[in-house]
């Protein structure tokens, strides 16, 4: 796939595998991934510079893959599948161990030791050795990567990257468990932050333990929220978890505002758990 907006097509070889695995390496954008296919269990791994798409027990036909990127993508991709398979043998073949039974000679076959298959396993050598050249010169560019550019209004800083001490907490934050891995019914819990907060940062981590939410979220330590101008908070996701405000896929590494009545929703994939986190105005009677 070349270009801004890339649709793959793989065909998948017959009904008969246990698992297809598709790797996607390359320039790429796997934010605005899309997957049409029918399988049991489909699990996706990703990188900057590569997509891994496993699928187990995929029916057979098409497996659709649609990518869309405001920059350039240059893109190969693989298939490796893979069959459990049960081998018998039909027929005795002259030779080997004799057995008397009943008077007649009932011929054993010797079974020859298993060859390996040295074609397969040179080929799988060497694509292991490829894909671990290639994470090892994405690592190594990585390193060498200069830091880019923060895409934030100078004049909206955040009061720490502005050397000086900013705005105050306000309202309070509301925080919703839509789903976890353990099917949880969590009630909502609620944080007042006017009353609560006299810092200049706090963290997603520590509004869930602050609820008593026994949620063990990794990279919920590295959202960062801190007060901003016109009685908002400012959100920035530095984690692995996708952060979305309405429809909007929030950019990781990027400050975006949060206004009252507004929600921000992390998705967190390793830990199959979804959080609503609503930012309201306090009551009178809440102060």
């Amino acid at each position: 796939m070349n270009g801004t907006d890339g649709e793959l097509s793989v065909k998948l070889p017959d009904e008969k595998l246990e698992q297809a695995v598709i790797y996607l390496l390359g320039e790429q954008d796997n934010e605005n991934l899309t997957i049409n296919c029918k399988a049991a269990e489909i699990s996706l791994q990703k990188g900057e510079k590569y997509t891994v798409i496993k699928m187990e027990k995929p029916e057979p036909g098409e497996v659709g893959i649609q990518m869309v990127s405001t920059k350039p993508m240059d893109i190969n991709a693989y298939l490796t599948v893979e069959y459990e398979l049960v081998l018998s043998a039909l027929a005795l073949e002259p030779g080997g161990i004799f057995k008397s039974f009943s008077g007649d000679i009932v011929r054993i076959p010797e079974i020859a030791p298993e060859q390996p298959d040295w074609f397969f396993w040179g080929v799988m050598i060497v694509f292991v050795l490829a894909i671990a050249g290639l994470f090892l010169v994405y690592i190594r560019s990585k390193g060498r990567r200069p830091v880019g550019k923060k895409m934030i209004d100078e004049r909206r800083m955040l009061p720490k990257e502005n050397g000086m001490r900013g705005n105050d907490f306000c309202g309070k934050l509301v925080v919703y468990v839509i789903h976890d891995r353990e099917e949880i019914d969590y009630p909502p819990e609620s944080i007042n932050l006017f009353a609560r907060c006299n810092r200049e940062v706090i963290t997603l981590e520590w509004i869930l333990e602050i609820c008593n939410l026994p949620l063990q979220l990794k990279g919920a330590e590295k959202i960062m929220i801190r007060p901003g101008d016109d009685r908002s908070i400012v959100v920035k996701n530095n984690g692995r978890a996708a952060a979305m405000k309405g429809r909007e896929l929030l950019i990781k590494g990027h400050a975006y505002h949060l206004y009252y009545q507004e929600k921000i929703t992390f998705v967190f994939d390793e830990e199959d758990t979804e959080i609503e986190v609503h930012y309201k105005a306090l009551k009178p009677n809440e102060r």
